[in-house]
């Protein structure tokens, strides 16, 4: 009898939890901003704002949670600490270490295209003057 593969998801912070309660591999793309949102805050608005988090020690969360850490920090280290979190024999938190800033989101920029006119004053100040 074969188990049902299953397919990756978002999740809240209480199905995380049980999640790792479950055994489970929890993975975090930790760019530490809502870097989508500068992304489009920033052209609408000249600025951004209410973007950067707070700092998380994710190695203590999963100490006080009692399940395994691992951080991946570059592409060199995706595959192999990826492959012993998913053979790790119980539940894993792993924070791998993501920045945005240099990678073009098409979604991003599809959204920032359409709305960035609508949205804002700063818009009109630059091509206009005023």
């Amino acid at each position: 009898m074969s188990q049902k593969k299953e397919e990756p998801r978002f999740a809240t912070v209480d199905e995380a939890l049980d999640d790792l309660r479950s055994g489970r591999v929890i993975v975090i793309l930790d760019d530490q901003a809502y870097h989508y949102m500068q992304m489009l805050q920033k052209p609408a608005y000249l600025r951004t704002t209410a973007t950067i988090l707070t700092r998380l020690d994710y190695k203590a969360m999963a100490q006080a949670f009692g399940v395994a850490y691992t951080e991946i920090a570059s592409n060199a280290e995706l595959e192999a600490k990826l492959r012993g979190a998913v053979c790790h024999d119980g539940p894993v938190l792993v924070r791998v270490v993501t920045d945005y800033g240099k990678r073009k989101v098409r979604w991003v920029e599809a959204v920032r295209d359409r709305y960035t006119k609508e949205l804002t004053a700063a818009h009109h100040w630059v091509t206009h003057g005023k």
